[in-house]
């Protein structure tokens, strides 16, 4: 036990006075002269006991009562955990910012809740307390005593756009008090509570929390309710004007069942609402069809009309070149049944039943045909038999690649010195005939991005029964690894162009690939990664870095970013040096255009979608990821009171006050006894 006024303690030496007073009150015998005293000897030696007694218990009630009333004026305390106004603790306020905050429950937002609770708990410290600022979008402001300064940063906050998981920042937090040793450790983490924001890893996490007392400020909801528009794609990707475009919306719902409104805008124009049902925890797909009528960035946003209480991830944007149709040479050999040749490539590229749909004008031509062909009208070329080229023709295609135009070689094992020497293929150590699979989750190619997350099929089922062992080479970069490791697709530069070289046949002895659902999309992204026209390169995240890659270095120092839906336009400065354009750190969501060298390339920022799902984590889900500090919770504003009597202990003055009541009315029953 403490006292807050230790000084005032001292006041118990008044605890003297009721031993006086007895003192000088204690009354003497006088002698009395009375016949027959016989039986009143026994009865005064029984009274003077009594008497004597109750004296005593009288004085120390009275000199307890003088002792509890000075503790009372020094009022003591249970003690606590730091020591008010002696720099005793240092704290940390981790404030979720994320998007998902920005839901509304009864009028105001729950970022709002959660910054004017952060704002009570700043007001509980006393001055000189050192305290630090921390926001799950990555802004913090380091461990300081100026608690003004920090209340006008957390008046300053707005949710932001993103999805950032909420356990870095508590542990950024934790970390930031490191210097505050000796002294009480508290983070307070302001939040929904979202499972989504409760994710990573806990290896870090020990050391950093260890001792730490973290208070977790609710300001969620109990059964909270969200539907979102997770993902929007189009259908060809690259659409050509006067050519119907099928614009396909996922719509995903939690805490909800019914119908939900979808409505698509073109431009800023309404065109079309579609109502889908969807169940709680699933999906719901609406389909949209539009044809662009000009040769204009295609652009638009599916929006979600129905209202829910997070609105920001009602919208998603997208936004594509109407282009005309990638010009494509496709070389193949003539279809051999016994050797399992067939026009795999042509096909997948322009197949016959999408002739109204096809987002690339390929032309098949036989090893013998190409002499005649003038490499100049195509944007890239796609060789599947390349043992059948004449050497003239594969210098063609060496000075077609260096001129910037993109070429594709599938290896058929055959005469690969050419390739070699001309710098279309790197060189080789035999070949691997062990059958393997590819490992599409290493790869963070472009090429590969409309692969993940499960999408246009498993690139990991086709089986390579036959393969080329290629050399690692400082020139060619892996693009993909089969699952023992060597390379499955190797991409080098080529003065202005590229090459993609594979290091396996089409043919049915080499690999099944043609036959699963995936070569289809992979076969068009190979030819629009060839061609420099990267279909990954029209959705970003926000938050993240947005730069294209471009098929050749800007002819020019200058380019314009232009906000299709503001309207705003901005001039920025490029690298000549680069094959890609950094156009920005970040962007909001939105549909923007970059010109650059006469071309216009536009792009989608959208927000990252897995941060709508507001399912509530547990106590136990956040104390498992927070090893080694005590966790509280904190479910109710006003909650400084609590905080503060853990942080300087509990005051005792009531119940001393409560105590010496007691002691005086037990004095006086005591006093008016006979």
């Amino acid at each position: 036990m403490e006292f807050i006024n230790a000084g005032l303690v001292g006041l118990a030496v008044f605890a003297a006075v009721p031993v006086i007073i007895h003192l000088l009150h204690k009354p003497r015998p006088k002698v009395q002269p009375f016949p027959s005293v016989m039986f009143l000897k026994k009865c005064a030696r029984r009274s003077r006991a009594f008497a004597a007694l109750k004296n005593i218990v009288l004085m120390a009630l009275r000199c307890a009562a003088v002792i509890l009333i000075a503790f009372a004026v020094a009022r003591p305390r249970l003690a606590g955990a730091a020591q008010v106004g002696n720099g005793g603790f240092a704290a940390a306020l981790v404030i979720d910012d994320s998007y998902r905050m920005s839901a509304r429950d009864s009028g105001i937002s729950r970022f709002e809740d959660a910054r004017r609770r952060a704002m009570d708990v700043l007001a509980t410290l006393p001055g000189g307390t050192e305290a630090s600022l921390v926001f799950a979008s990555g802004e913090m402001t380091p461990l300081t005593a100026d608690v003004a300064a920090l209340r006008a940063e957390v008046l300053r906050a707005t949710s932001s756009d993103l999805a950032a998981p909420l356990l870095a920042s508590v542990l950024e937090g934790a970390r930031s008090l490191e210097g505050a040793k000796g002294r009480r450790r508290e983070v307070h983490v302001f939040t929904d509570l979202a499972k989504a924001a409760w994710t990573g890893s806990t290896t870090d996490a020990v050391k950093a929390l260890k001792d730490a007392t973290i208070y977790v400020h609710d300001v969620g909801k109990d059964a909270p309710v969200n539907a979102a528009v997770t993902k929007v794609e189009l259908s060809p990707r690259t659409p050509r004007a006067g050519r119907p475009v099928e614009i396909t919306a996922t719509v995903a719902a939690w805490g909800r069942t019914g119908a939900a409104t979808v409505s698509l805008r073109v431009g800023d124009v309404p065109v079309e609402e579609k109502v889908v049902a969807v169940p709680d925890g699933g999906t719901a797909v609406a389909r949209f069809r539009h044809t662009p009528e000009s040769s204009e960035p295609f652009h638009g946003t599916v929006t979600l009309t129905t209202p829910d209480p997070l609105a920001i991830d009602d919208a998603r944007h997208f936004a594509v070149a109407v282009n005309e149709p990638l010009k494509i040479l496709v070389v193949e050999g003539a279809p051999d049944a016994d050797r399992g040749i067939a026009p795999f490539l042509s096909y997948a590229l322009a197949p016959p039943s999408m002739r109204e749909r096809r987002p690339t004008r390929t032309t098949a031509l036989l090893p013998a045909e190409l002499p005649k062909c003038d490499l100049k009208e195509f944007e890239a070329v796609l060789v599947a038999c390349p043992s059948d080229l004449a050497a003239s023709d594969i210098h063609r295609l060496a000075a077609f690649a260096q001129s910037g135009g993109g070429v594709g070689i599938f290896a058929d094992g055959m005469d690969l010195a050419r390739l070699v020497t001309a710098g279309l293929f790197p060189s080789s150590e035999g070949s691997a005939d062990a059958p393997a699979h590819l490992v599409p989750g290493t790869a963070d190619h472009p090429l590969f991005a409309v692969f993940r997350a499960g999408r246009n099929g498993d690139m990991a089922a086709p089986t390579f029964s036959r393969r080329i062992a290629a050399r690692k080479d400082a020139r060619w970069k892996p693009a993909i690894l089969f699952d023992d490791g060597r390379p499955a697709a190797l991409e080098a530069s080529a003065g202005r162009g590229r090459v993609l070289a594979f290091p396996f046949a089409l043919a049915g002895s080499w690999t099944d690939l043609p036959k699963f659902p995936c070569f289809v999309p992979i076969a068009h992204e190979i030819a629009r990664h060839l061609a420099g026209n990267v279909g990954a390169e029209r959705d970003f995240t926000a938050g993240s870095p947005v730069f294209l890659p471009l098929a050749k270095p800007p002819t020019e120092l200058a380019y314009a970013l232009v906000d299709l839906k503001g309207g705003s336009r901005e001039s920025r400065r490029a690298d000549p040096a680069l094959t890609s354009l950094h156009v920005a750190r970040a962007l909001p969501p939105g549909r923007f255009v970059v010109e650059v060298g006469g071309t216009r390339r536009p792009f989608a920022v959208n927000i990252e979608c897995t941060g709508s799902d507001p399912t509530r984590a547990t106590r136990d889900d956040v104390k498992k990821l927070l090893p080694g500090a005590q966790v509280s919770f904190a479910f109710e504003r006003g909650a400084g009171g609590a905080i503060r009597d853990a942080r300087t202990g509990r005051e005792l003055t009531l119940f001393v006050l409560l105590a010496t009541a007691a002691l005086l009315l037990g004095e006086l029953w005591l006093a008016s006894r006979v």
